[in-house]
């Protein structure tokens, strides 16, 4: 099943904060995203509806998932993706 994915304004500059050898294994992941591949690391975030996340190093890739329709919200450190 294939999906679209989109990235939000603030997932973009949450990228520039990555260093570039990190950086490139996080946009591997969001690329992967578009197959949703069996290998990435995706869970369901607790209290929320439809969001989720998918580890790839330090880093967070916090995402809502709709009909064939993947939403990038946040790529953040592990450190602070957690915190409300």
């Amino acid at each position: 099943m294939s999906y679209e994915v989109f990235m939000e304004k603030k997932a973009t500059k949450d990228m520039k904060n990555i260093p570039e050898k990190e950086r490139d294994r996080v946009k591997r992941d969001i690329r992967a995203l578009r197959d949703f591949l069996d290998h990435l690391d995706i869970r369901k975030l607790s209290g929320f509806h439809n969001k989720y996340r998918i580890r790839s190093g330090k880093w967070r890739i916090i995402m809502e998932i709709g009909n064939k329709r993947i939403v990038v919200i946040n790529v953040l450190s592990r450190k602070t993706a957690y915190r409300k």
